[in-house]
């Protein structure tokens, strides 16, 4: 049997729900735009703050800075800008600044192309230990930008990132172990390197190790495998 409900509220009652609602609605609008308005007001005095110590010679203020011209974070995007204030930092020693630095001159992003400065810069940070300069500095080599195509010397700097936990440079050195590229070719070290990456979120690396997985007996996967957990274990005590 249907049985209809009769609405207890009487128009006035109505009315009243209607107009909190409203009122609700007109202060969370007010709320919501303060907040963009504060926001907005914050990410400015940041900003003053930020291009005062830049200016004082704050080598991570001057990165911060040349980053945010980059992206156009708060300002207008200007790669001249940001190619200045990385250029200001990289030559206190700022490592990112350093790297940064090398891919404008290796994009021409505010800068003339230049895959030999590109490769000096990466080449000073690589020398004191910094992953990602010592990976950019592999591709350098393996690709012959700015510097003599060596691909023995790729594997080098890539296997000095991977050590690192560099994702990037472990997938790399997995490709360059699977294939035979600046080293001899072994599966079962490419395996090992591709699982490290993966396990580091690089998902090309899952997509290789799947890929060189079918080229693999049982017996290699399984060698493969306790490689992997070797050299995890390896960079775990190194790390400590």
């Amino acid at each position: 049997m249907n049985v209809a409900f009769e609405s207890r509220m009487n128009p006035a009652s109505v009315r009243r729900f209607l107009l909190v609602a409203c009122l609700f609605c007109l202060i969370a609008a007010s709320l919501f735009s303060l907040g963009r308005i504060y926001g907005k007001e914050r990410l400015a005095v940041d900003l003053v703050d930020l291009t005062a110590a830049a200016k004082d010679g704050d080598a991570t203020a001057q990165f911060e800075l040349g980053c945010r011209f980059a992206k156009g974070d708060g300002l207008q995007r200007d790669y001249e800008e940001a190619f200045r204030w990385y250029q200001r930092a990289a030559e206190q020693g700022h490592p990112e600044a350093m790297v940064n630095l090398g891919l404008s001159y290796a994009k021409g992003k505010g800068v003339t192309r230049d895959h030999g400065e590109a490769a000096r810069w990466y080449r000073i940070t690589a020398d004191e230990g910094f992953a990602r300069a010592q990976f950019n500095l592999g591709l350098c080599y393996a690709q012959g930008m700015g510097v003599s195509k060596d691909l023995v010397e790729a594997v080098r700097w890539y296997r000095q990132a991977a050590a690192q936990d560099l994702a990037q440079a472990q997938n790399n050195l997995g490709s360059c172990h699977a294939n035979g590229v600046g080293t001899g070719q072994d599966r079962v070290e490419g395996y090992a390197w591709y699982s490290l990456a993966a396990a580091n979120g690089d998902q090309l690396a899952a997509s290789n190790m799947a890929r060189l997985s079918t080229m693999m007996s049982d017996k290699e996967l399984t060698r493969a495998q306790r490689r992997a957990d070797e050299v995890r274990e390896a960079l775990r005590k190194t790390a400590r």
